[in-house]
């Protein structure tokens, strides 16, 4: 999975979260973080439609094509852009779990989603002339 499909993957999962019919729904800490993506998204991203998924949140096309802006505009490569998918995939798997329904998808990929941001965010080991820096 790449770092687009993970992003997109946490901003699907977020807004099926958020469209659970509750008044308290903006309440919810997995609500809070995915909201936290789309305000992170929206000032530092402009090309990114974060918000597209809302209506839809199961849409596999508009999956692809927020996996697009989000490649587009390198927002993917973004440590903090990763560390706040982080945060709603965690929230949601621990506490929405039915909005992974929602989006078609199962706790494995959800796993595999929050593998590939850990290995995104691991630190990298420069070598300059042998010596690791």
């Amino acid at each position: 999975m790449t770092n687009e499909e993970t992003v997109a993957l946490a901003l699907a999962l977020g807004a099926a979260a958020r469209v659970r019919p509750n008044n308290w729904a903006q309440k919810w800490p997995e609500v809070a973080e995915y909201l936290e993506l789309l305000d992170l998204l929206a000032r530092s991203y402009g090309g990114v439609n974060a918000s597209m998924m809302e209506p839809a949140p199961g849409s596999e096309d508009r999956r692809t094509l927020l996996a697009q802006q989000l490649r587009q505009t390198e927002a993917a490569d973004s440590r903090a852009v990763l560390r706040q998918s982080q945060r709603v995939l965690q929230e949601v798997l621990a506490r929405s779990p039915q909005s992974l329904d929602s989006v078609l998808v199962d706790e494995a990929t959800v796993a595999e989603a929050l593998l590939t941001i850990e290995n995104s965010l691991e630190p990298t080991q420069h070598t300059i002339a042998g010596i690791k820096a």
